[in-house]
């Protein structure tokens, strides 16, 4: 059954609080709240100042090819590369592309204002949220009892209302994997620097990844295979146990791998032997 988000109301709306707000109907803010509609930006400390008044020289094996590869320019130079600069400048507008987009979808406010919003700094006060668009009332928490009677929503008996958080919400609506019956197509995903070790988080931990692979290996239902890659490399000897556990896999099912869109911007040893096969 369709579900629709029909209130949400906030004390303050980062950027990101407020992406995931817009899926809302309708929003609110506490009147003595706050708002953020700054746009995005990205900034790297750069350390060879410091390594010249130290006496110090970072050695760096990188192909001249690899212009993408940034890992190491804080250590050797003292600003950005104009390809790096290109490429963090590329992520940055799409990843405010994404946000823009879906509030003006919601929000019913163009682009191109939201844009400006954002570059003249106008919405910060709950005054100026409500102004522009961004929310629906400036509501406290307790007037949202009110809102809650005219959806119809039954309280306890008090005068109270039952919460569900995110994650119970989220654990109730997952898909019950084992017990489907059809054959299907299994995604691994190996998202950030390649580390040594097993382990969970930002990073791609050779032995974790391998003993996924080797699972999905072992999984009769699982007819093919895709291992989508969004890694600037790492590890030597993490990456070679990763390929070693993938060529297992390709010997038993159709395998492909797909590498993020975005050139890598490490410069480190990446599983170059993990490439794409089917």
């Amino acid at each position: 059954a369709e579900r629709q988000v029909r209130r949400l109301l906030q004390r303050t709306y980062s950027q990101g609080q407020y992406y995931l707000a817009s899926a809302a109907d309708r929003i609110y803010l506490q009147p003595e709240g706050g708002m953020d509609w700054s746009g995005l930006s990205t900034s790297l400390m750069f350390y060879k100042g410091l390594f010249d008044k130290l006496d110090l020289k970072a050695e760096v094996f990188r192909p001249t090819v690899c212009k993408y590869k940034s890992a190491v320019e804080p250590y050797i130079l003292d600003r950005m590369s104009e390809a790096n600069r290109e490429q963090m400048q590329a992520l940055v507008d799409s990843m405010w592309g994404t946000i823009a987009e879906a509030v003006a979808a919601s929000r019913g406010i163009d682009v191109e204002q939201l844009n400006e919003i954002a570059d003249k700094l106008q919405v910060t006060l709950p005054e100026d949220a409500l102004k522009y668009g961004f929310v629906d009332g400036l509501l406290y928490e307790d007037q949202m009892k009110e809102v809650f009677a005219e959806l119809g929503v039954e309280d306890d008996g008090e005068g109270n209302y039952n919460f569900v958080s995110l994650g119970d919400y989220a654990s109730m609506v997952g898909v019950d994997l084992d017990n489907l019956g059809a054959d299907r197509v299994a995604v691994v995903y190996a998202d950030g620097q390649i580390v040594d070790g097993e382990g969970y988080g930002d990073a791609v931990y050779g032995n974790s990844l391998a003993a996924e692979l080797a699972d999905v290996r072992r999984d009769e239902k699982v007819k093919a295979v895709v291992v989508r890659v969004n890694s600037p490399g790492g590890s030597a000897l993490a990456s070679d146990v990763i390929w070693r556990e993938m060529e297992l896999l390709r010997a038993r099912s159709p395998l492909s791998c797909r590498w993020a869109p975005m050139p890598p911007a490490a410069d480190t040893t990446s599983p170059a032997r993990l490439t794409s096969s089917s």
